[in-house]
């Protein structure tokens, strides 16, 4: 018996990419969903849980960041790849920068390129959706600080690629840096505030196929870029800074105190602790010599 067409949410306000994406998508095998015209988008996303949603933005001023941005915030959607789907290279990085969407398709593209992403997207789904289960629920402290984070997730990997543009290597080589970086930092982010939410150790949740999977990726990408670990190291301790100035902004909101945002900032650090020694250990496997045959 064979398993059903994956399902696919488009979500696209211009009619003539609708309808083509629509098209290629269903050519593809997959079966394609459209939301309510006029209908609240989340909420129906929500009551359908497709396994891709492909998401177009078009401008600064599209609703469609609303929409990426809740999809994360929300615990029942972030666990679903998004696809986006743009004219604009720089709009399709700052997309990426959801730990959601990491798949991205720049206009003119042609049916495979669309193919290629969503089908990569089914087999790298984010971190929400691979970690284990919560093994206890997290104290409200926690709670409500990881949901925090997971609502401004886009902004604070932006953020932390804004502090990375004003040093070496990133200062000199950004255009040619900047695109994997985006893609990386947001699943760590993920990786991090799935643990939190989760209280996962941070060796369970680095072990994750999709966290391994990314940091090999990432590490042989900067090895092959002649970028060396201290500087791939510092991409995450600048992510760690802005975790940390984020996490200090909420004291005072909703019961959360100063303590609550010392003992949140301790457990990031062990989190980027074990991210690093994955690192680290990738880039010394990288270089190691081989062994000559005998």
């Amino acid at each position: 018996m064979h398993a059903p067409p994956p399902r696919v949410l488009l979500i696209e306000s211009d009619p003539a990419l609708r309808e083509l994406n629509e098209t290629i998508l269903q050519e593809a095998g997959y079966t394609v969903e459209t939301p309510p015209e006029g209908g609240d988008v989340l909420a129906f996303v929500e009551q359908t849980h497709p396994q891709v949603i492909v998401l177009g933005i078009q401008g600064n001023s599209d609703r469609s960041w609303h929409i990426l941005d809740q999809l994360q915030a929300n615990p029942h959607t972030r666990d679903i790849p998004v696809v986006v789907v743009s004219t604009s290279s720089r709009l399709a990085a700052q997309a990426k920068a959801s730990p959601q969407a990491q798949q991205a398709v720049v206009g003119p593209y042609n049916i495979w390129d669309l193919e290629t992403a969503v089908a990569n997207a089914l087999h790298h789904p984010p971190p929400a959706a691979v970690l284990p289960p919560a093994t206890q629920p997290p104290p409200a402290a926690v709670a409500f600080a990881s949901e925090e984070l997971a609502k401004h997730a886009r902004a604070i990997v932006l953020q932390t690629i804004r502090e990375l543009h004003g040093v070496e290597p990133y200062r000199s080589r950004f255009r040619e840096l900047t695109p994997s970086l985006v893609d990386n930092l947001g699943v760590m982010l993920g990786g991090i505030i799935e643990g939190l939410r989760r209280s996962l150790p941070p060796d369970r949740v680095f072990a994750a196929p999709t966290m391994q999977h990314a940091i090999r990726e990432h590490v042989n990408l900067r090895h092959s870029q002649g970028i060396d670990a201290a500087s791939s190291i510092q991409e995450y301790q600048t992510l760690t800074v802005q975790i940390g100035r984020f996490l200090w902004s909420l004291v005072g909101q909703d019961h959360f105190t100063a303590q609550d945002a010392f003992q949140l900032d301790e457990q990031v650090d062990r989190y980027v602790a074990e991210l690093v020694r994955e690192t680290v250990r990738c880039f010394a496997a990288l270089e190691r010599p081989s062994k000559s045959p005998d």
